[in-house]
C-alpha cells in the first residue's frame, strides 16, 4: 500500500541507506531521502500496517473534520516541521560534502522566516517565504563581499 512506500515510516538504517544512494544518485534519490527524513518527524508516533494500513490517513481525515491534527500540515506541528527543516538542511550539506562555513547560506539566517512560514498559511506564509529569500540574498552578498576583500588582500 501507499503508506509502505520506501520513504514512509523509515528506520534510521533505511534513511542511512537512502543517504548513500542520494550521494551517488540524482534528484529523484535526493527527493526520496528528503521525503523520508521529513516524514520521520511529521509521522513520529504514527504506525503503518495493521491495524492502521493507511498510515496516518485517519489523522488527516480527523483534521479535515476539525477533530485533530494532520501530521502533513506544517502549521499543525511547527516545532516538528522546523526540526525536519533543520535536518533536511543538514542532510543536503552531507550530500554536497560541505561540512564547513562555505555553504551558501546558514540555517540560522533562514530559521526566523522558516519558523513563521511553517506555522502559518496564506499571505503570512508568503511574506515569510519572501523574508527567507531576502535573508538568502543578504547572506550571499555578505559572503561575496568577504571573498572579494580576501581576494583583494591577496593582490598586495
Amino acid at each position: 500500500p501507499w503508506a509502505q512506500k520506501p520513504y514512509h515510516f523509515t528506520t534510521v538504517e533505511r534513511r542511512q541507506e537512502l543517504l548513500e544512494r542520494a550521494r551517488s544518485g540524482g534528484a529523484k534519490e535526493i527527493g526520496t531521502l528528503l521525503h523520508a527524513v521529513q516524514d520521520a518527524y511529521s509521522h513520529d508516533g504514527i504506525r503503518a500496517g495493521w491495524p492502521n494500513p493507511l498510515g496516518h490517513s485517519s489523522e488527516s481525515i480527523r483534521s479535515w473534520l476539525g477533530l485533530g491534527l494532520d501530521p502533513d500540515r506544517t502549521q499543525d506541528s511547527p516545532g516538528r516541521a522546523l526540526d525536519a527543516a533543520r535536518m533536511s538542511y543538514s542532510v543536503l550539506r552531507q550530500i554536497s560534502g560541505d561540512s564547513g562555513p562555505r555553504v551558501g547560506v546558514s540555517f540560522a539566517a533562514i530559521q526566523p522566516g522558516l519558523r513563521v512560514a511553517l506555522s502559518s498559511t496564506g499571505s503570512r506564509r508568503q511574506a515569510a517565504i519572501a523574508q527567507i529569500r531576502r535573508a538568502i540574498a543578504v547572506e550571499r552578498a555578505r559572503r561575496l563581499q568577504r571573498a572579494m576583500i580576501r581576494l583583494s588582500l591577496l593582490r598586495f
